[in-house]
């Protein structure tokens, strides 16, 4: 209504790795303006919000093989502390998919996500070259981003 406080209920859909104790897929979010709408104004919910927590990498596209490899990991992000993920080693799989040929972004979109929740990487060990790849599963946090870098050296994150 014209000149009215209005309050909308917007469902979100969960991702599938968010644990939800009821096994709900959706949860309803309650958003209150006290914004007054105009005539002829419509209401539309808010934008998400970027979600920056990550695993702590930065990566670069691997020219040879078109994958993705590590450029740095941020000391005590979730990488490092894995203590299994070294700079020099490619991301062969995030989340059980294939990543060889993805665009920066869509991995970037993969390897970042809500705090708290997991994602799993298959890594090739960059040294020794006969090593076999592992997987690791890490935990998202907030502060810890996963980053591609420039051709400049400077980390950009997903926006």
């Amino acid at each position: 209504p014209v000149g009215s406080a209005v309050e909308v209920r917007v469902r979100r859909t969960l991702p599938q790795d968010t644990p939800s104790s009821s096994g709900a897929t959706s949860r309803d979010v309650m958003v209150r303006t006290t914004r007054r709408l105009g005539s002829g104004e419509a209401l539309t919910p808010p934008a998400p919000q970027r979600q920056d927590a990550g695993v702590g990498l930065t990566l670069r596209r691997d020219e040879g093989g078109g994958g993705f490899r590590v450029r740095r990991v941020q000391i005590e992000g979730p990488a490092w502390r894995s203590g299994a993920v070294k700079v020099g080693d490619s991301i062969l799989q995030v989340g059980g998919t294939e990543i060889t040929g993805w665009g920066m972004d869509k991995v970037l979109l993969m390897l970042n996500g809500g705090p708290g929740s997991g994602v799993d990487l298959v890594v090739q060990q960059a040294a020794p070259s006969d090593a076999s790849p592992f997987h690791i599963r890490l935990s998202r946090v907030a502060g810890a981003p996963t980053v591609a870098e420039s051709r400049a050296g400077v980390g950009l994150t997903h926006q």
